[in-house]
């Protein structure tokens, strides 16, 4: 969201306003010398405040304006909250793989997960992988049913 300030500058805004305001009411006069301008008598107080709330008619020509637009940054307490990051998954290691290659044991899976190790890797225990194995591994030890 970007929020946009805009500075305006006119001068005799007030003036111009009351004048509305009384035109509106029906108590100022229309100048002689130019019909466009209106005219306040002088006993006529000057209260801007009760002029305010007055919208101005087609009809009427509005003061002339400078405007000065300045960007301005959003407060960061409206900043979107970003999505959550999905899980990366942990890196495999020498712990996790034995502690999955243990739990497969207990299940009675020895000579599945020696055959792996023989036949797949030509290893006789899991301390001889090289790191680049274990995510390999890793995932043969799933298709053996262990949990990782």
């Amino acid at each position: 969201m970007l929020e946009i300030k805009v500075k305006i500058e006119a001068p005799d805004l007030s003036q111009a306003i009351t004048q509305l305001a009384l035109a509106v009411k029906g108590e100022a006069l229309l100048s002689t010398d130019n019909p466009a301008e209106l005219v306040i008598p002088a006993e006529t107080p000057m209260a801007v405040e009760s002029a305010a709330k007055v919208e101005m008619p087609a009809d009427v020509p509005s003061p002339a304006v400078s405007a000065t637009v300045e960007p301005v940054q959003p407060p960061m307490m409206n900043a979107p909250v970003p999505a959550p990051m999905p899980e990366t998954p942990q890196a495999i290691t020498l712990d996790t793989i034995s502690r999955a290659g243990a739990a497969l044991v207990d299940q009675g899976k020895m000579d599945d997960v020696l055959n792996l190790l023989k036949g797949k890797y030509g290893i006789q225990a899991v301390t001889q992988l090289r790191p680049d194995q274990y995510p390999a591994f890793a995932e043969d030890l799933k298709g053996l049913g262990a949990k990782l």
